[in-house]
């Protein structure tokens, strides 16, 4: 399918363009908290799969000291493996939050190396949780589709299911896979809109622990 130019999502908002066409046409997604990053605009029924981006910039202008930095929205989702993940027990960690669904191409392309990232950095203090935007169907609840998928491709980190008001904190998820980085104290620190490499991961990621962990405890 041939690339098309980004068009600016809210100028289609703004200006009431049909939901077909806005399904059609690839944006920049600048919604919801973070920063700006290049990737393919929503469909009426939901997120559609983002191509390729380039590195996302700081979640406030470059300059702004630290405190700036918005807050990540703390949620409790359950976890696919039972039970429930909560973003505020992972305090003192540098989080890597990956929203996807078992039929985002791009979403699967990238597991491989999200395995590889965790692998390497969980033991330095990392985290990486998947959270699946799945709504499942012929017969077979949210849940059930991605334990489905995890029969026949290995995912290494935590994951969740998405529900509605975590989707909405954290700004719509109007492109998969949308990711957002999270530093020690709870601050989001970085978006990234489409699928990246794992270098542009790494990158962040290892700044982000070269930073010692708090001495207080703050919450999310």
């Amino acid at each position: 399918m041939p690339h098309r130019r980004a068009t600016s999502f809210r100028t289609l908002f703004m200006g009431s363009v049909a939901s077909a066409l806005l399904a059609a046409c690839g944006t920049t997604d600048d919604t919801g908290p973070g920063s700006e990053g290049r990737g393919a605009s929503a469909s009426a029924g939901g997120p559609t799969p983002g191509s390729a981006s380039s590195p996302s910039s700081p979640a406030v202008p470059a300059g702004q000291p630290d405190r700036q930095f918005q807050l990540a929205p703390d949620f409790d989702l359950a976890s696919v493996d039972e039970g429930t993940v909560r973003l505020s027990e992972l305090k003192g960690k540098v989080v890597l939050l990956d929203f996807w669904a078992t039929w985002c191409g791009p979403c699967v392309a990238g597991i491989p190396h999200l395995n590889e990232l965790y692998a390497e950095n969980k033991g330095e203090g990392f985290e990486i949780i998947g959270i699946s935007v799945d709504r499942g169907g012929r017969g077979k609840s949210a849940m059930e589709t991605v334990r489905a998928f995890l029969q026949k491709t290995a995912m290494d980190y935590p994951l969740a299911m998405a529900d509605a008001r975590t989707v909405s904190a954290y700004g719509g998820i109007r492109t998969i896979p949308t990711a957002f980085l999270i530093d020690r104290e709870g601050r989001l620190r970085k978006r990234y809109v489409g699928l990246q490499r794992k270098a542009v991961f790494e990158r962040d990621v290892k700044e982000l622990l070269a930073d010692p962990a708090p001495e207080s405890e703050s919450s999310i």
